[in-house]
Order: structure tokens, then C-alpha cells, then sequence
């Protein structure tokens, strides 16, 4: 089942379903009462009620918005709709057969995204601690600044989904904008642009418990984010033949090399490439495993991708194939070049800390200096600790 809080994750659960319905016999489905017909197993949360006016799913709303600040959605507003929400989601899990795992779409930068994600992340983890969960989280961007305390509101949703959520996938609206414009060539995206990009890659990996991403992709609690980037199948039009789309090449090395170059994430870096710890990349379409085997070679061939040295071989495959419907792959990918999101985000936080800047807004709805002093360190810690395992795979 999905759960979408706060409306960067309502949002893209919209259009995750939106592509989900178009095959509504999946398993992220439930039969109703009436024969033949299909609903999602979601829920949409929201404490700003007008993000959910149109949304014909589960909804659960509250009477008024976080503000922006991580402790209305944490310690106060977010409070009120608990129960409501709870109700939901037992009533889903209890329904199903076999729940396989739960998906968690939502922003680190907003005050329900954050605060009340935190929340329901804790109690996710007290209620199904056997239950897998992902989580989708739409992190700052580099130069683009959606509110002045996203610093704070990271870092302290970072802080308190440390060990509650055991894979997370980031992404960044920047990076979004930039393959919708330089590789989709959509002159002005929209925010469903951006979103039907991150439905892409939801819609890949639903094929495969949840589980299966965790075995393969997080070696230890801690080291658990994820990057990803999805390339499909497209033959475009262009006036000038000298000019190249990474969707122009027809042919499953195409997909693959596009998919592994590090300039199609979808979280922006700026600096050198890291340390890749491990990948998974799902292929769907009519394609086979031997041309697979023979694209990934042939990259291996022409470029060496950096593996940190305990972890040589490092990539997983999975093919689901399906007639009539073009190749496309996706990647989700372990790597220390995340390390990047968190250094710019404590810079930030450390600014801002400093002068003890819009503190007083989080310490009036319950919180206490000390929470921002652990999540200071705690997200410290973090980047030393893909640091280190940089470093040790540099030295040997």
C-alpha cells in the first residue's frame, strides 16, 4: 500500500496513481464491492484541506496547515488527525492477504511532509516493524529555496526517519526541472511533469517486494539512501543531427547507459562522482536477459563505474517483461555522492543554528533545543559516515 502526507506527496501520488489505475488487477490494488472494479490500496493526507478537494482516493484532512514548521506537524497539529489517519491505514493492512510492503511519499522540506511524516513514520514502525518500508522524499534543492526553515525541517525529519523508514529514495525538484527541460525537451515543466518522472520509478519497482530493495541495496541501518534515475525508450525528432538526446539511441545499451550516467539523477551533484555500494536496475519492456547481460558488458566494457572495493560486482537486475509496451529501465543506486544533499543542508542548518534564527517558532509548539542539537549531530555523523566509507575504498 501507498500512504502520500503533505501536498509534495500528495501530489505525486496523483500522478503515481494516475499511471497505477491504467492496470488496476496489480497488486498495489484492492477489488471492491462491486465485481470487476479496481481502488487504490493508498491514503492521502493532508493538514491543508485544499491540496485534497480532487483527489477521489482515501483523504484524511485537518482544519489547519503545519506553516511550514516541522513541530506543528510533529508535536501539535499533526496530532489531531492521527487517529483518523490510523484508522485508515489498519483498515487496509488488515485487509490484505499479504502486504508485501509500505510506500511513503512525501517532502523533508514542509511542516506536514516533515513533521507529520516523522510522526507516522514512528508509528509505522512501532505497529509493522516486520512490514518493509520505502520512503519517496522530495529533499531541498541546492538553488532553489522553497521556505526559509527547510534546513531546520530536514534535518530534523532526517533525525527522526533515521531508523524508521529502511530505504529511502531522494530526489530534488532542481534536478526534475532539469530532465523535464534538457532531456524531455518540455520548455516549461509543470509540477505534473516533474511528478510523472518520480511515477516513473515508483511504478518500476512496485513489481518487487519491498523487501528485496533493502536486501539489496543497504549494507548497513545507517547507509540507506538512495539515488535514482529512469530512462526510457524514445526516438525524438531533432532539426540539427549533430544534437544528441540521451533518449535517441534505440536499443537496450541505450537505455542502459543512459540510465547509469550520473547526470540523469534525480537529486543534483555537483561535485565528483562517488563510491558506488550497490545498484538495482529494473528493465521492463520487450527486452531479454541476454541482451541485458550483453548492454551492461558492454558499459562495464567502456566505463568503469567506481564501486567501493568490498562490493565489486555490486549491480542487481530485474526484467519485467511486457508486450507492446517500449523498454525503459531504472536505477536505484547506493552510492556516497549522496553525501552532497546532507554537507549542503547542514551548512545551511549550521548557519542558521548559529544565530539561533526562527528557533523560537519550533520551541512554542513543544520542542526543546536539545532535538535540534541530536539532529545537528546526528545528520553530522551521517555525512561522515559516507566520508569514511569513501575514504576507506580510496586507501585500499
Amino acid at each position: 500500500m501507498s500512504i502520500h502526507v503533505g501536498e509534495a506527496g500528495v501530489r505525486m501520488g496523483e500522478v503515481i496513481w494516475d499511471v497505477l489505475m491504467k492496470k488496476p488487477n496489480s497488486s498495489m490494488c484492492r477489488e471492491t464491492m462491486v465485481s470487476g472494479t479496481y481502488a487504490p490500496r493508498a491514503v492521502f493526507v493532508d493538514l491543508d484541506s485544499s491540496t485534497l478537494e480532487k483527489i477521489p482516493y482515501v483523504c484524511v484532512s485537518g482544519r489547519e496547515d503545519a506553516s511550514n514548521n516541522f513541530a506543528r506537524g510533529y508535536c501539535t497539529v499533526g496530532r489531531t488527525v492521527m487517529g483518523a489517519l490510523w484508522d485508515h491505514i489498519s483498515h487496509m493492512v488488515e485487509a490484505c492477504e499479504s502486504m508485501q510492503g509500505i510506500l511513503l511519499t512525501h517532502s523533508t522540506s514542509g511542516g506536514t511532509g516533515a513533521g507529520l511524516g516523522s510522526l507516522l513514520g514512528e508509528k509505522l514502525d512501532d505497529e509493522f516493524p516486520r512490514i518493509s518500508k520505502i520512503g519517496f522524499q522530495l529533499v531541498p534543492s541546492p538553488q532553489v529555496c522553497t521556505t526559509i526553515v527547510e534546513p531546520y525541517n530536514t534535518s530534523l525529519c532526517h533525525h527522526y526517519m533515521m531508523d524508521k523508514v529502511q530505504t529511502k529514495i531522494l530526489m530534488e525538484n532542481e534536478a526534475l526541472y532539469d530532465l523535464c527541460m534538457l532531456q524531455q525537451e518540455i520548455e516549461r515543466p509543470t509540477y505534473y511533469d516533474l511528478n510523472s518522472l518520480v511515477a516513473n520509478v515508483v511504478t518500476s519497482i512496485v513489481h518487487q517486494p519491498c523487501n528485496e530493495y533493502y536486501t539489496n541495496l543497504v549494507p548497513y541501518p545507517r547507509i540507506h539512501y538512495v539515488t535514482c534515475s529512469y530512462a526510457p525508450m524514445r526516438l525524438t525528432d531533432r532539426s540539427h543531427a549533430n544534437v544528441t538526446s540521451v533518449f535517441d539511441t534505440p536499443s537496450p545499451y541505450g537505455i542502459t547507459r543512459d540510465v547509469l550516467q550520473l547526470k540523469n539523477r534525480m537529486i543534483k551533484v555537483y561535485g565528483k562522482p562517488g563510491k558506488w555500494i550497490a545498484a538495482y536496475v529494473m528493465y521492463n519492456g520487450q527486452i531479454t536477459t541476454t541482451e541485458i547481460n550483453k548492454a551492461l558488458q558492454r558499459y562495464r566494457d567502456g566505463a568503469k563505474i567506481p564501486f567501493v572495493d568490498w562490493s565489486p560486482v555490486g549491480i542487481k537486475c530485474s526484467l519485467e517483461r511486457e508486450e507492446g509496451k517500449p523498454m525503459a529501465a531504472t536505477l536505484l543506486v547506493n552510492d556516497t555522492v549522496i553525501k552532497e544533499s546532507f554537507r549542503r543542508n547542514n551548512e545551511r542548518f549550521n548557519r542558521m543554528w548559529s544565530k539561533g534564527a526562527f528557533v523560537h517558532w519550533y520551541l512554542q509548539e513543544g520542542m526543546e533545543t536539545g532535538e535540534f542539537i541530536e539532529a545537528q549531530e546526528n545528520l553530522a555523523a551521517l555525512e561522515l559516515d559516507y566520508k569514511e566509507m569513501e575514504l576507506e575504498s580510496d586507501n585500499q
